[in-house]
Formats: C-alpha cells, structure tokens, sequence
C-alpha cells in the first residue's frame, strides 16, 4: 500500500522530510561557519592585539570581546558548582607549582568547554558573515 501512495505523487510526509533535510543542512552551515570563525579566532591568538591589528580602534573593539566572552564564559562556568570547584582547585594547584602539563590541560580543557559558547553566542554577527 505505501509503495502505491507513491505512484499518485508526493505527499505531506514528503514534503516534511525534505523540510527538515533542508533545515539540517543550514544547521549544518552554520556550525561549519562557526567553526571556522573559532579556529581562526583561537589559532591567530586574539590576545596578541600588538602584531595581529595596528589600527587603536580595532584593539579596543578585540578587547571588548575577549572581555565579552571571557566574562560570559567565566559566568557559565561558575554556574556549574562542580566545574567550579575543579577550576578552582586547578587554579591552585597551578599557582602552587611550576605549572605541570596534566594541570595546564586540564585548565585549557575546562575553559574551552566555556569559551566556545560563550563565543557562539556573544560574538554571532562576527561568524555568520564568514
């Protein structure tokens, strides 16, 4: 019977399923876009303002939102009291020593899980027009 309803043409659940192919494509898109914006704004090291933009109005617009998303991200994070407290520890063990590779990866660890939403959110018409 489902292969004869065919034969009369497409039908609604058609029509749907090409709908939600389509809008899992952009989504798709737009997290494709993202990610490129993010790798490109963590590799170029956005905090170096000295030799990535020479222009005063340009740094204070990329302190702005190193600070935007820092704040944000550091926000989320203290939100979760379970991340919070290994920040917190990490932060610790990290001042009471030279810095051990397992803690400084554990720090970046945690920080990237906050940072990139925070950058999703708080800098969108940055990477949408990539």
């Amino acid at each position: 019977m489902a292969t004869l309803s065919y034969a009369i043409g497409p039908g609604l659940y058609d029509f749907e399923r090409d709908k939600l192919e389509k809008e899992d494509l952009q989504a798709e898109i737009v997290d494709q876009r993202f990610e490129s914006y993010f790798q490109a704004w963590h590799s170029l090291n956005y905090a170096d303002l000295g030799c990535v933009f020479t222009k005063p109005e340009k740094k204070e617009k990329v302190c702005k939102e190193i600070a935007g998303v820092m704040g944000e991200a550091m926000s989320r994070l203290y939100w979760n009291e379970a991340d919070a407290i290994e920040f917190e520890l990490l932060m610790f063990k990290f001042y009471c020593s030279t810095g051990s590779r397992d803690t400084i990866n554990a720090i970046s660890g945690l920080l990237h899980k906050y940072i990139k939403p925070a950058c999703r959110d708080l800098m969108k018409d940055d990477w949408q027009s990539w």
